[in-house]
């Protein structure tokens, strides 16, 4: 019986708060999430620009 109660006699339920947010877990995902997305931006933009250097057709402009 003592496991079910706490030290202060409120019910271990009240402790639960429904709105916690487990902030190292989010600012984790979001600092991969960016890190990928910068990642994925400088190879679109390296390609486009290999691309440019592989044509030198495409920089006359006709």
């Amino acid at each position: 019986m003592t496991g079910l109660s706490t030290g202060d006699g409120s019910s271990p339920k009240a402790d639960v708060d429904p709105f916690y947010y487990d902030y190292e877990t989010v600012r984790k995902g979001g600092l991969i999430f960016a890190g990928l997305a910068f990642i994925v931006g400088l190879l679109i933009i390296l390609s486009k620009w290999a691309k440019l250097q592989g044509n030198p057709r495409a920089r006359q402009g006709d």
